[in-house]
């Protein structure tokens, strides 16, 4: 907002304090990951500043990783009380061993079927401590913001040694969305990775995936009635899989998939991991990709400057020169290397030159 003093104060709770700081506008950008909004990132101003779309951009960045970490944060809290439940259960189960064993036959019976359960109980919470810990590791490397090929090799082989599979991959759907290639994968035959291509119609697992727009899970690919198997999961007799959409369901990245020789019945804990997964991956190629325009444009900016006939001349906040072009060099008679680090009142005439730092203390002090 460009003014906070008419604006509702159940909208804008911390106007009076800002008001009372001098603070006339403000500019607020949701902390969100996906559809989940986690809080609100929060600029106040003295002065009203002109609308800049790039500085929208920059903040809506900022608010987008914070929005990661946050999630980051979450996660790893879930994994310790999960760490903690699996604990006090095995814990739990020890005391339930020692109070019946003395027990009679028909108690025995009934504490190793109490056993049984307790077992699987366990199993199934230390497999999705497991694949907790995977998840929070993948957010992990991505956050330490290593190259998009290398998060991608090392995430199809965490998907894979954490769920137990043979086979992972990561199909990016094509521009003109009819197939999708294996940008990475795990267990495949050589050449398959960067090569291989399945349908992304109705007729395959993923693109059926994509067009249902939900998860799926084929417990035995042989008998599997909605589509057939590419050749791709034909090739390395795959017999059942899970697959899960990666980016938003009206503009998709691809696919996320994990499949299996043996018959398989892949569990809602898979499903919730292998989303959690792609969810991640998701933001991690969206910000990538933002990257990569904000490098181009950062580039053009840099060849315009450079090569435009006006001289372009910039200093920080001591007035010292830190770009010097190539049309400043013929105007004023300076390499760039001599005049970088130097006030730039000696580039001015007088009485300029002696009042520069005036006006530059002024302005930083008022802003005027």
């Amino acid at each position: 907002t460009r003014n906070l003093a008419p604006e509702p104060r159940e909208l804008f709770p911390f106007a009076p304090l800002a008001i009372h700081a001098g603070l006339s506008a403000a500019l607020c950008v949701p902390i969100a990951r996906g559809n989940e909004i986690n809080g609100v990132l929060m600029f106040h101003a003295r002065e009203v500043k002109d609308e800049d779309d790039r500085l929208f951009q920059i903040v809506s960045r900022v608010a987008t990783q914070l929005g990661f970490a946050l999630h980051q944060r979450q996660t790893e809290q879930e994994l310790r009380r999960q760490e903690t439940r699996v604990r006090r259960g095995n814990e739990e189960l020890e005391r339930a061993i020692l109070e019946r064993t003395s027990s009679l036959s028909e108690a025995n019976e009934l504490l190793q079927a109490e056993v049984t359960a307790r077992t699987q109980v366990q199993d199934r919470l230390e497999q999705r401590v497991r694949q907790q810990a995977a998840a929070a590791e993948i957010g992990r490397r991505a956050l330490q913001g290593i190259e998009l090929s290398a998060l991608l090799d090392q995430t199809v082989a965490l998907v894979t040694q954490t769920l137990g599979v043979e086979f992972c991959k990561i199909l990016e759907l094509s521009p003109d969305k009819q197939t999708l290639l294996l940008r990475a994968g795990a267990g495949w035959k050589e050449g398959c990775v960067g090569v291989a291509t399945v349908s992304a119609g109705a007729k395959s697992q993923a693109g059926y995936t994509l067009l249902s727009k939900t998860p799926i899970i084929v417990e035995d690919l042989k008998t599997e009635t909605r589509f057939s198997g590419p050749p791709l999961l034909a090739h390395h007799n795959v017999a059942s899989g899970l697959s899960v959409i990666i980016g938003h369901q009206d503009r998709p990245y691809g696919v996320l998939g994990a499949h299996t020789t043996a018959l398989r019945a892949f569990t809602k804990d898979d499903i919730h991991f292998l989303e959690a997964v792609a969810t991640m991956l998701f933001q991690v190629i969206e910000h990538d990709n933002d990257m990569k325009q904000i490098r181009r444009s950062a580039s053009w900016l840099k060849r315009l400057i450079h090569t435009t006939q006006d001289a372009v001349i910039s200093i920080d906040r001591r007035g010292c020169v830190v770009l010097f072009n190539a049309a400043a060099e013929r105007v004023f008679g300076y390499k760039s290397g001599e005049i970088f680090g130097r006030k730039v009142n000696g580039l001015m005439a007088e009485p300029y030159a002696s009042e520069h730092d005036g006006y530059i203390g002024r302005y930083v002090r008022t802003r005027e």
